[in-house]
């Protein structure tokens, strides 16, 4: 499998129910994932953010200071630096930006797996009409949703 190619055990579906049952599985893992990649990237922001805030403060109370050290200003000095490159790499990284867009992408997955599960809830088997509006609404999902790597994947998998 890791060579790209399907597993041998693959089998297409037969029925539009399963089919949707198994698009449905799909969107629920790609829902996951996108979860989980959000709230990675928002706590990456979190502690770059709160660590910017404690150096630069600690920066201002101490040039309150009438005479500091020697010591004390090239210490400052060095973490008006440190600050300077943890700006830049919130910058550089959008991680704020990038947890948005995976929270959305979430939301959206979530969406279409309510629509595919009501879909299925009902006695009578999916038509050819809603099978393709819901694989409308996947590859739109999918063309619009930033990656989840597979190892992200899996994570978000393991701790369901």
């Amino acid at each position: 499998m890791s060579n790209g190619t399907m597993p041998s055990s693959y089998s297409p579906p037969q029925t539009p129910k399963e089919l949707i049952e198994r698009w449905n599985k799909r969107a629920r893992e790609s829902q996951f994932g996108h979860y989980y990649v959000s709230s990675k990237l928002h706590s990456k922001n979190l502690y770059l953010g709160l660590s910017i805030i404690i150096i630069t403060s600690l920066n201002g109370i101490a040039n309150l200071l009438s005479d500091p050290p020697k010591e004390l200003t090239i210490t400052l000095g060095a973490l008006s630096l440190v600050a300077t490159f943890l700006t830049s790499l919130q910058t550089f990284f959008k991680y704020e930006e990038r947890s948005i867009q995976h929270r959305t992408a979430g939301a959206k997955y979530g969406c279409t797996r309510r629509t595919m599960e009501q879909v299925l809830s009902f006695p009578t088997p999916p038509t050819q009409q809603q099978a393709d509006e819901i694989r409308e609404c996947l590859d739109a999902l999918s063309a619009d949703s930033p990656n989840v790597s597979k190892s992200e994947l899996a994570k978000a998998l393991q701790g369901e």
